[in-house]
């Protein structure tokens, strides 16, 4: 009977993955007109079905569960597919250049050159799509694609190491991938602010399973691939204001980063130039107080820019202090909901307070905030406060939608009073406890 049971289930799979397939041949056959493109196209369909079995191995115990789950994974396929071949300004501006570049220079050897303005770890993969004769457009999106998967994975293990429910665990994942700016991120703009999110949320996952140098090796990961992951930093100061982060294992922090620029090292490309990259980037951006960011310089758009851009910085360097400071004073236990809300009011509050911001920014309080609902329903509001805002922002660049950037600015203002407020009452619930 469980023979027959299982081989039910597996015929229901696979016939499951061929509709897949179909689907995303109907959907882009435009893309999928050569043997390679339908061999990548059905070998990556394929792999989320694998990776949805895989997934569900421990979040549903019943044949059922693992067919809704592998039929969600082909639906989130399905739904970015549906953007792919969209080129954006960034795309024909930048990106498109910059694997031009690659091709014209020999693909890996081309790291030593000036190239762009992302680092590295960034530059190795398209280098690597160089030597491919699919579409540029179509490898870079996928790129971004297989990272939000990646991104939903930790989600769901950071609510999972709260809830033991297989449902809400699978809740968190599903949420997070079908987030509409994560949706439109990678699959409709071509960014990749999934990758840097992916290995951040994999480090805070770790930080609070208590595998803290796990969590610094991912945590330099993610700043070799974004700048970005310094809005999440603050927490690991937390860790080590409160004890939960030994000294000796700072180290493994800058070795991990070193150890993704060292191939571009090898490769001839200056030191000075990689570890300026971040410098340039800030550079570039340091004549706009604000770049469609949800954010208090939503409401001063004619301020001065150097002198509002020095207060932002002290407001974010405060908040942070606000935060850090009486948890450092007490130095008492912590419950894993306490540390992720912590982590959550700095992936909110610091690029709300900064200048120079854009609209992406806020991905990792995306992801974080609707998994966080699975553990505490009463955080929904602040959540859909941070979709809706940075939605908005979203809209006014890729659309020209005209939103007054005040309104988007308010909504993610109230998303930042209430986590700070379910922090506190956190923290508060544990001393109780305590």
């Amino acid at each position: 009977m469980r023979k027959t049971r299982g081989a039910a289930v597996i015929g229901a799979l696979v016939l499951l993955l061929a509709c897949g397939c179909c689907a995303a041949f109907i959907i882009r056959s435009d893309l999928f007109s050569g043997v390679w493109q339908k061999l990548l196209a059905g070998g990556l369909t394929a792999a989320v079905f694998v990776f949805g079995f895989m997934l569900s191995s421990g979040a549903s115990k019943r044949s059922e569960g693992l067919i809704w789950l592998a039929a969600l994974c082909a639906v989130a396929v399905c739904v970015r597919l549906a953007f792919i071949d969209r080129i954006s300004w960034d795309y024909r501006t930048f990106l498109s250049k910059w694997m031009q570049y690659f091709r014209e220079n020999n693909g890996f050897r081309g790291i030593a050159g000036s190239v762009g303005d992302y680092n590295v770890t960034y530059l190795y993969f398209l280098a690597l799509f160089s030597y491919s004769p699919l579409s540029d457009l179509f490898l870079i999106k996928l790129l971004s694609i297989a990272f939000d998967f990646v991104a939903a994975f930790y989600a769901m293990k950071i609510a999972g190491a709260m809830k033991s429910s297989a449902a809400y665990r699978s809740a968190a994942f599903f949420s997070v991938l079908f987030l509409p700016t994560v949706v439109t991120n990678g699959a409709y703009w071509g960014q990749c602010d999934s990758i840097y999110a992916a290995f951040a949320l994999g480090a805070l996952y770790f930080a609070i399973e208590d595998r803290v140098p796990t969590s610094l090796a991912m945590l330099g990961i993610a700043v070799s691939f974004k700048l970005q992951t310094v809005f999440i930093m603050p927490f690991w100061a937390l860790l080590l204001l409160t004890g939960r982060l030994k000294f000796r294992w700072l180290p493994v922090f800058p070795a991990a980063y070193f150890v993704t620029i060292l191939p571009a090292v090898l490769l001839g490309k200056p030191l000075g130039e990689i570890l300026n990259v971040y410098v340039d980037q800030l550079e570039t951006y340091s004549d706009y107080l604000n770049l469609n960011a949800p954010s208090v310089f939503g409401f001063f758009g004619s301020a001065d820019v150097d002198t509002a851009s020095t207060f932002g910085i002290i407001a974010a360097a405060l908040f942070c202090a606000a935060l850090l400071v009486p948890a450092a004073a007490r130095r008492s236990a912590m419950s894993k909901k306490t540390l992720c809300l912590y982590a959550l009011a700095f992936c909110i509050g610091v690029p709300f307070l900064l200048p120079h911001m854009h609209e992406r920014y806020y991905f990792m309080a995306e992801a974080l905030s609707i998994a966080l609902v699975w553990v505490d329903f009463k955080l929904l509001p602040a959540a859909l406060l941070t979709q809706a805002a940075t939605f908005m922002c979203y809209r006014n660049y890729l659309k020209g939608a005209g939103y007054d950037l005040r309104i988007p600015s308010v909504l993610m203002g109230a998303s930042l009073i209430l986590t700070v407020a379910a922090l506190y009452l956190s923290k508060r619930k544990g001393r109780k406890k305590a």
